[in-house]
């Protein structure tokens, strides 16, 4: 999105970004939304795009609507998670390989 900005002619040091969502719907052993939002956020800060106000969400997620014109948004979070009957194959945790290289 921001080098598509950049081509079609913004200026880098105009841009500010708001950051929304974070939602980690299911019983997941990491926290993939906040993991998301915190990549997200180290990104701008690295490119110097300033983080305006921005919403969390809870484990359902959230609906966003932005108009340009405006710069408006709203964010409205939505209220369940629907549970679903999905068989999960539990994968056991391994030891990571580690290779020495071979003598030339």
């Amino acid at each position: 999105l921001i080098e598509g900005l950049l081509q079609a002619g913004a200026k880098l040091n105009r841009l500010e970004a708001q950051v929304f969502g974070g939602a980690s719907p299911g019983n997941f052993v990491n926290s993939i939304g906040q993991d998301n939002l915190a990549f997200a956020c180290g990104f701008l800060e690295e490119l110097g795009v300033p983080v305006g106000v921005g919403e969390q969400s809870g484990p359902a997620g959230c609906r966003i609507v932005f108009w340009p014109a405006s710069g408006h948004v709203t964010h409205k979070p939505l209220t369940r998670v629907k549970e679903t009957k999905v068989r999960r194959i539990i994968l056991p945790l391994v030891k990571p390989l580690n290779l020495t290289p071979a003598a030339a």
